[in-house]
This record gives structure tokens, C-alpha cells and sequence, in this order.
């Protein structure tokens, strides 16, 4: 899985150098209210990607948590491919995700699937929904979940997006989740 990151990383290096606004970075934080858990954690995601053809992007990301009070560390590395479309003036999409997992000296591979919808309200404000199934390859990892997501966007400036989101994931973890961030194409 780390192989694929790196060619992937590398491909995407390989594709960025042009400034023709198809590129993307984003950077979230994100504070979890665990239910099933006894603390809470906060981290980022950090996503590269690039629109390679009309309405297909590829994309990079990270993902990284610290747990409140005990210091212990987890972070998730994935690539991904989303496909979008305008559908009756609606934005739909679908993005599939492979990605390796790492805590406490431990790893394992997962796989995702995550639908969404997105509504233009004007040129400024966007009103998004979604839905994540991400599974474990291995049957014995506890890490089978379904996460709902609805959030906003606020376009910033013609490259920059603002973006704000609430959560909520079910599953071998429960937790709420509350993200904020930002976008820049480039």
C-alpha cells in the first residue's frame, strides 16, 4: 500500500505543474466526540488532487488524530478517484478510496465509497451531503463504518473555498465529528 501511495504522490507531482486552476489542496481541522470511546480527538486531513479530465479527479490525502489526554497518535494515508456530474442542477458525486491505516505500532489496508450531493445556492454559498462506507480488508480490524456528512462551502474568492462540516459516524467507532477548513486551486 505504500508503494501505491508513493507512485501516486509521484504521478500527481509528475501532473502539477501547470497553473491551470485543476489542481487542488486542502487543508481541515477536525475535533471527534467520541461515543464509544472515554476521550476525544482532534487532527487534520490534508488532500492534493488534480482534475485530470472533466468531472474526474484524482487525489492524495492524509489523515491525522491525537487522542485528548493520552497523547496516542493515528493517521490514515489514502489515494482516491471521484467522479462528478450535474444532475437536474444538482452537483452528484462518487469518490472511491484505498488507503493503509496506522496506530500504536499497528497497520492494516481499507477500502472506501462515498456518494454525495451538493446544491448551488448562488455564486457564493454551496449546501453539500454525504455518505462514507469504509471497510477493512481484514475481517479480524474493527474498522466497518458509515459516516453522514452534511456541511457547507463559501467561495472565498475565485480559487479559495471555505468549508464547514457536521458528521456523524457509526459503526466499530461512534463519534461526532465537527470540521472546518479550506480549499485552494491552483
Amino acid at each position: 500500500m505504500k508503494k501505491a501511495l508513493l507512485v501516486a504522490l509521484a504521478l500527481f507531482a509528475s501532473v502539477a505543474q501547470a497553473e491551470d486552476n485543476r489542481n487542488f489542496i486542502k487543508l481541515d481541522a477536525v475535533h471527534y466526540n467520541y461515543t464509544s470511546a472515554p476521550n476525544d480527538k482532534n487532527g487534520y486531513n490534508l488532500t492534493l488532487g488534480r482534475e485530470v479530465a472533466p468531472g474526474i479527479k484524482l487525489d492524495v490525502k492524509q489523515e491525522a488524530r491525537v487522542e485528548e489526554n493520552s497523547q496516542k497518535f493515528s493517521s490514515r494515508y489514502e489515494t482516491g478517484a471521484q467522479l462528478d456530474e450535474k444532475i437536474l442542477g444538482l452537483a452528484v458525486s462518487v469518490r472511491g478510496a484505498l488507503g493503509e491505516k496506522f496506530v500504536e505500532g499497528d497497520n492494516f489496508a481499507y477500502w472506501s465509497v462515498e456518494p454525495g450531493v451538493g446544491y448551488t445556492v448562488n455564486d457564493i454559498w454551496t449546501v453539500k451531503g454525504s455518505w462514507r462506507y469504509r471497510n477493512a480488508f481484514d475481517s479480524v480490524r474493527e474498522d466497518q463504518t458509515n459516516t453522514y456528512k452534511v456541511g457547507v462551502d463559501y467561495k472565498y474568492a475565485s480559487n479559495v473555498i471555505l468549508g464547514a462540516s457536521l458528521g456523524r459516524t457509526t459503526g466499530d467507532s461512534e463519534y461526532t465529528s465537527l470540521q472546518g477548513g479550506v480549499a485552494y486551486k491552483f
